[in-house]
């Protein structure tokens, strides 16, 4: 974890020494803690001033009903983001007018707020649009209009994307993401995806052999063994009882028998530690630990 969180500072400092993009990819099982460490990374690691982090993520019970669902909300967040400031939204009113040209109204149909803050008229409904005779020439347009708005604001900004889950995405949103991701003359730009392990033929795969090499990342989150699980239980506890030490035969029936019963998701085991200290169950006393073995998890 500490090694991933060191990589992905490193990504982030080739993109302030030189304009170009990066990818990083995070996968592992699920609740291995994949969100949480890209969101603690984003939040402790990403400079506020003169950057945008866009979140999105991929929902089967959606897909069909929210085409695209989890790259418009990152445009949303973005299109959010540039028009933040009051000082600098009429400036981004014209760039993105000049940006777009006519297929403005295309992109609003993705990016509702989009069309509000340029007056433009309601757009028609995504999944109708899907439905349409000449899906495949306004879906190259589309594609093209998102790369260039993503193009122009990476050139005045450093733009995050963070995607999540996207071993459900459909295959439109994939090939819109390939789209994306593959747009000429990003400059700062930093693309974050999460998944679970994939499958040799899931899309995704495709997507990541088409990225720079020098430019691109990928890690797998594994599962603790006992001795890691131990230590992190260990340092937990220490930080709850004001850095007092652990008795060590309190230590190795705390970490075998959680060990046994949730395996060494690190995520888990330190939620779990403070989840049971919130219900009182695991209680500080008298300098040393105690249990309520009762209490239901």
């Amino acid at each position: 974890v500490t090694k991933l969180g060191t990589a992905l500072s490193a990504a982030t400092g080739k993109l302030e020494d030189s304009p170009k993009p990066q990818y990083a990819w995070v996968s592992g099982n699920a609740g291995i803690g994949k969100t949480c460490l890209a969101e603690g990374f984003l939040q402790k690691s990403i400079p506020q001033y003169q950057s945008i982090v866009c979140r999105g993520y991929f929902s089967e019970d959606l897909t069909t009903e929210k085409p695209f669902q989890g790259i418009a909300l990152c445009f949303c967040d973005l299109v959010a983001g540039l028009f933040e400031k009051e000082e600098t939204g009429k400036e981004w009113k014209q760039r993105i007018r000049d940006c777009l040209g006519e297929d403005l109204s295309l992109v609003a149909m993705l990016i509702p707020i989009l069309g509000f803050l340029l007056d433009e008229d309601e757009p028609e409904n995504p999944k109708e649009w899907l439905d349409s005779a000449d899906i495949s020439h306004r879906s190259k347009r589309l594609k093209n209009a998102l790369g260039r708005l993503l193009q122009k604001a990476s050139e005045h900004l450093t733009v995050i994307f963070f995607l999540d889950d996207l071993q459900v995405a459909d295959q439109d949103s994939l090939q819109m993401l390939e789209s994306i991701l593959g747009t000429k003359e990003l400059k700062q730009f930093f693309f974050i995806g999460c998944h679970r392990r994939l499958k040799a033929s899931h899309y995704l795969n495709t997507i990541k052999t088409k990225l720079p090499k020098q430019s691109s990342s990928s890690f797998v989150l594994e599962a603790f063994d006992y001795e890691s699980s131990k230590s992190l239980i260990q340092s937990h506890l220490e930080r709850l009882g004001d850095n007092s030490s652990v008795a060590d035969d309190r230590l190795d029936s705390f970490a075998r028998s959680w060990f046994k019963e949730y395996g060494g998701n690190p995520f888990f085991l330190a939620h779990l530690v403070y989840f049971l200290y919130d219900k009182q169950a695991l209680k500080f006393e008298n300098n040393v630990w105690l249990l309520d073995s009762g209490v239901s998890i």
